[in-house]
């Protein structure tokens, strides 16, 4: 889990990690990113930016790595679904169009907007044990994005 204040780079952040990962080397002479050979897929889910923005997130790490692509890399804008769509949509891909395939890596931007209200603890717990389900199942690293609170450090 990262967590940060807002526009503290914690997207940039993970930007740098997945193109670590995507590089399968060192990056910036302090990230290492390695996965192993047979589960290379990276997975990105960004819940919060606008279409300008998403696409921006979505090149910077093929950018870092020279890359105009990559097989491994997916990237999913959204912002304009409510968060049962997102919640769904996250297991569609995850267990539907990547069935057959190793994922490696996901990455959730805004893991708050997978509930309609952060202070519910049913519906935060219900994410956590979503969470840990399709880590566990599809045996895979999941990071996720929070921010903290306004005037304090404790996430979102």
């Amino acid at each position: 889990m990262i967590i940060g204040k807002a526009k503290s780079r914690k997207s940039f952040f993970i930007n740098i990690a997945v193109s670590a990962v995507l590089n399968n080397d060192i990056l910036l002479s302090q990230f290492r990113g390695a996965l192993p050979q047979d589960k290379r897929k990276v997975i990105y889910f960004d819940t919060e930016q606008g279409k300008f923005h998403a696409s921006k997130v979505a090149r910077r790490p093929l950018v870092m790595n020279g890359y105009m692509q990559d097989e491994d890399y997916h990237f999913y804008a959204l912002r304009t679904m409510d968060y049962k769509q997102r919640r769904n949509f996250i297991e569609y891909i995850l267990y539907t169009k990547f069935k057959d395939e190793k994922i490696g890596l996901v990455i959730i931007d805004g893991a708050a907007d997978l509930v309609s209200d952060v202070n519910n603890m049913e519906q935060s717990t219900e994410v956590q044990e979503l969470l840990m389900r399709w880590s566990g199942e599809l045996n895979c690293h999941i990071s996720t994005i929070i921010h903290s609170n306004y005037g304090s450090t404790k996430p979102t």
